[in-house]
């Protein structure tokens, strides 16, 4: 008798189905009569149901919580029906009422309650109960699906519903609709291939699902044709969604840790959201008692436990109420993620926020069994982390031969320091004497027919993102000194502007007839001028061509080369900005707004000479020392020496001396490293800025007495001109060594710490990553050092300046 007093709540999806049958008999406001019966007061009334069924409970005596369910089904499955029936045949019902009447029918989550419990039991023909029951919404398949995906894989990402921090309901449910499909195919055909038997073999219960399926869908035609069979796909979609936003509800947030072995870790309690509300588990048969059900998947709904904060993390609401807050998303994470953030620090005090933000990344969910590699990509540098979100085969980059290859086995027996040494020691011999930029010329070469400009520049973005990516971590594990990479990344780019001027050129010259033999070269300005690049760095490009007439040196008759190359810039500037989108390497191409003389991309070598004998400013002769031909032909790049190396000297003549350049300088440096800001700012006196003006300086001094001393970036002109005994030895070095720390920083922080300069503290994995690419061992020693070093470098600037 108390079991049977206990059962009686259990009937109230009775009532459900009866307020189905009041709503197809009358329609109007009784078709949502269901969505309110028992969530709008019942739970605020009878609150929590925190007391458990003794465990110890002989089955044989649970018989009448097992009758509730069974006679529930025949109910329900009658009650749709004759729904249905109504819809198609009744006169009262119009076409509008009758598909409200499909949604609410597919919102009877009674439906998907009952055949969960179904499919859950040990006996064949409850088993069986529970399909014919989710087939009705055609959902058959939730059987394999939630007992060999879900129940196995919950909390992980090989799990379809897996729902991560930070994710919506809106992107989450349409997935796990349809991978949910997918995978279950996968499942069953990996189960057959187990036995040697092929996918489609009749065991495969798939067969019995869709052919359950075909036979509602084709009860429902009879009822109502096409209509009918629209109608039933309808509440079938809405059911099928709502068990999905219910998965994201029970889930949210809650990962099972992956273990060094590779494996998961047990399914816990803590791994589900708990709700002991009395009347919405009374309506859905405890199946809000998530977290016992996922502890023993086999347990009666009856015996489902409550456990209390201590043991499972608690839902402050019932699920329908839950699942309308989600459909809010910035409501939702206001209430929930704070929950989540208190269960991760419960339950998992030993966890770094790092790897926490690994398990809640789309990469992750993309590529779980990479999770450790996430980690390390999470925990250094979020920048690199979406990049490889939303380009996850950058990870496959990392399994390049490129990149492995450079790899020093850690059984060498060698302590830490000399280990460092080796292994920078070979990135840097590969790096400036291995690596090649032209591979990618290579790449395009092999293609079996000419690639299509669009079709370059992907392989070429490809390439790029690519090779960008493997130095990046060579950068964040302290293989490589972040300086170092500017050459390498200068490189890949000139390549790119190679690759691209040639095909636009080619592409040009099928339409004209003929491609310009004139004069002709792409100048690199700023940034990459001095070849000073880091990356999503802006590129600016300048076009140089001669004025010959038409028909001369090969240009195409009656096609002046100022159209042609006009024509030629545009084309490559609107090729390069293509390119520019989803690169990793820069971020915009533009031209250099007037410093040159021209708005424009394209500029004859007439005009451009014509704009340098015009009394210039040192400010623009400094700049003209940072512009270096990228691309071009002989006798393009020769004219562009020989103009630049004219302007400079007749500049030089008259200014003769530092002391307006001394004049702009800037202020002094700061007196701190900030580890949540931009530790050394450019603009400071003995600063970044500070060191390349000076170093363009004594380019436009010394660069007529110094051969190639134009062409080099910053450090290489302290070191050429103290070779040449132009500039003394210590000046060369501090002034070197100032440049290299300098880039260092600036380029390591860019990589880690620029998305969170509003921090107040940085994570330890950042810190230690700033600071082994800078040769230090904490953040103080890294700020003292770089304090020291641009006071240093400034005084040499300034004995520099008042010698000149």
């Amino acid at each position: 008798m108390k079991h049977l007093v206990g059962a009686l709540p259990f009937v109230l999806p009775y009532l459900f189905s009866f307020s189905l049958l009041s709503a197809a008999s009358q329609g109007g406001w009784f078709i949502f009569i269901p969505f309110w019966l028992w969530a709008a007061l019942g739970d605020q009334i009878f609150g929590l149901r925190i007391t458990n069924l003794d465990l110890a409970t002989p089955k044989r005596e649970l018989w009448a919580y097992d009758l509730v369910l069974w006679l529930w089904v025949p109910c329900h499955l009658g009650a749709t029906l004759y729904v249905f029936w109504q819809i198609h045949n009744s006169e009262y019902l119009s076409t509008g009422e009758g598909i409200a009447l499909a949604v609410t029918t597919g919102i009877a989550a009674h439906t998907l309650a009952a055949g969960h419990e179904l499919v859950h039991r040990a006996a064949r023909w409850e088993r069986w109960l529970g399909e014919i029951l989710l087939s009705s919404v055609a959902f058959a398949h939730y059987q394999t699906e939630h007992l060999f995906l879900h129940h196995r894989h919950v909390g992980t990402p090989l799990d379809p519903v897996f729902a991560a921090k930070g994710q919506t309901v809106w992107s989450h449910t349409p997935v796990g609709v349809i991978k949910s499909v997918f995978e279950t195919w996968r499942v069953e055909c990996d189960r057959l291939a187990r036995l040697g038997l092929p996918a489609w073999h009749p065991t495969n219960p798939l067969w019995r699902y869709n052919l359950l399926t075909a036979a509602w869908a084709a009860l429902h035609a009879w009822m109502g044709g096409w209509f009918g069979v629209g109608l039933y796909f309808l509440q079938s979609l809405v059911a099928m969604t709502l068990l999905r936003a219910v998965d994201y509800v029970e889930h949210y947030g809650l990962p099972r840790q992956l273990l060094p072995n590779g494996r998961y870790e047990r399914t816990e309690t803590w791994h589900s959201w708990n709700a002991s509300h009395t009347v919405s588990n009374w309506a859905l048969w405890n199946v809000q008692r998530h977290s016992d059900h996922h502890r023993i998947a086999s347990r009666h709904y009856a015996l489902l436990q409550h456990f209390d904060e201590d043991t499972a993390p608690q839902l402050p609401y019932n699920y329908t109420v839950m699942l309308t807050i989600a459909l809010i998303p910035p409501l939702w994470f206001k209430i929930v993620n704070p929950l989540v953030d208190a269960w991760r620090e419960r339950f998992y005090p030993e966890v770094e926020p790092a790897s926490w933000r690994a398990y809640d990344s789309k990469l992750y969910r993309l590529r779980p069994r990479q999770l450790a590699l996430i980690k390390e990509i999470m925990a250094t540098s979020s920048r690199w982390g979406r990049w490889a979100e939303r380009h996850p085969s950058l990870l496959d980059s990392l399994e390049d031969s490129v990149f492995t290859n450079l790899h020093l086995p850690d059984d060498l027996g060698l302590d830490e320091e000399t280990f460092k040494i080796a292994r920078r020691g070979l990135v840097r011999l590969f790096y400036s004497q291995e690596f090649e930029a032209t591979e990618l010329k290579d790449i395009l070469a092999e293609s079996d027919s000419p690639l299509d400009i669009d079709d370059a520049l992907h392989e070429i973005r490809a390439w790029i993102n690519a090779r960008v990516f493997q130095v990046g971590m060579h950068m964040l594990r302290g293989n490589m000194e972040p300086q170092m990479s500017q050459a390498t990344f200068a490189d890949m780019i000139e390549t790119s502007v190679e690759v691209v001027v040639n095909a636009v050129a080619q592409r040009l010259t099928t339409k004209v007839g003929a491609r310009h033999a004139g004069q002709f070269a792409v100048v690199a300005c700023s940034r990459l001028g001095r070849r000073d690049v880091k990356v999503e760095d802006e590129l600016e490009l300048l076009y140089l061509y001669d004025s010959q007439p038409s028909g001369e040196n090969g240009s195409p008759a009656g096609l002046p080369s100022k159209q042609y190359y006009d024509r030629l810039s545009t084309q490559c500037m609107a090729s390069f900005r293509s390119l520019a989108r989803e690169n990793m390497l820069f971020g915009s191409v533009t031209t250099p707004n007037g410093r040159f003389g021209s708005n424009s991309p394209a500029m004859s070598f007439t005009d451009f000479e014509e704009r340098w004998r015009t009394d210039i400013s040192l400010q623009d002769g400094l700049a003209l020392t940072q512009a270096r031909v990228i691309y071009g032909n002989e006798s393009g790049v020769r004219r562009f020496r020989q103009v630049k190396c004219e302007v400079l000297a007749n500049l030089y003549e008259r200014a003769q001396s530092g002391s307006e350049l001394a004049g702009q300088r800037a202020g002094p440096p700061p007196a701190t490293l900030s580890p949540g800001g931009m530790p050394i700012p450019r603009n400071v006196h003995g600063g970044l800025d500070d060191l390349d003006q000076v170093a363009s300086y004594l380019k436009l001094r010394y660069g007529s007495e110094c051969h190639g001393l134009l062409d080099l970036d910053t450090n290489a002109v302290f070191a050429q001109l103290s070779g040449a005994g132009l500039i003394d030895e210590e000046s060369a070095k501090d002034l070197a060594e100032a440049s290299s720390l300098l880039h260092n920083i600036e380029i390591i922080w860019h990589m880690t710490a620029r998305d969170h300069a509003h921090d107040t503290e940085m994570s330890e994995a950042r810190e230690r990553t700033i600071c082994l690419a800078c040769d230090q061992e904490s953040m103080p020693s890294l700020a003292k050092h770089a304090r020291e070093t641009v006071e240093r470098a400034a005084e040499r600037i300034d004995r520099l300046l008042a010698a000149a």
